[in-house]
C-alpha cells in the first residue's frame, strides 16, 4: 500500500505536498504522514468488509464513512472473528486474489482503488489543514 500512496503523492504533489523550512532554513516539500491511516482503511474496506459481508450474509454500504467502518471493525465480535483461523484463511485468499488481479475480485478491487484515492485525499487535506502553518 505504501508504494501506491507514495506514487500518488509523487504524481500529484500539488495536491498533497506542503512546504516547510528544513534545518538549514531552506524551503522543502513534504508529504503528510498519513500512510498508517490510509492503510488501515484500505484493509478494513478491501479485506474485512467483504469477509464480514460474506460470513454474516449482510451488506455494508460501499460509501460507508472511514470512521464508521473503523467503528464497525472494532466491534468486539468482529475483533474476535478477525483472530480466528477462518478469517486468516479468507483474508490470505482475498489478498492473493487482489495481487493476482483475479476477475472474481475485480469490481471490489476497483472500488478499493477509488477508496484509497479518496481516503488519501481527505486524510492528507485534513492533516495539512490541522498541522501546517502558512510560511
Amino acid at each position: 500500500m505504501a508504494p501506491t500512496i507514495k506514487g500518488n503523492f509523487e504524481a500529484e504533489p500539488e495536491l498533497y505536498a506542503y512546504e516547510v523550512p528544513d534545518s538549514n532554513g531552506d524551503i522543502v516539500q513534504k508529504m503528510p504522514p498519513i500512510t498508517f491511516e490510509v492503510n488501515a482503511d484500505a484493509w478494513n474496506y478491501g479485506v474485512v468488509k467483504p469477509i464480514i459481508e460474506t460470513v454474516l450474509k449482510s451488506h455494508i454500504p460501499d460509501d460507508i464513512e472511514v470512521d464508521d467502518l473503523k467503528t464497525l471493525c472494532t466491534h468486539p465480535d468482529i475483533v474476535k472473528f478477525e483472530k480466528s483461523r477462518e478469517f486468516k484463511e479468507r483474508s490470505n485468499t482475498l489478498v492473493r486474489q487482489y495481487i493476482a488481479m483475479d476477475d472474481e475480485v475485480g469490481t471490489v478491487g476497483l472500488k478499493l482503488i477509488n477508496r484509497i484515492y479518496s481516503t488519501m485525499n481527505e486524510t492528507a487535506t485534513r492533516w495539512i489543514r490541522e498541522n501546517v502553518k502558512p510560511l
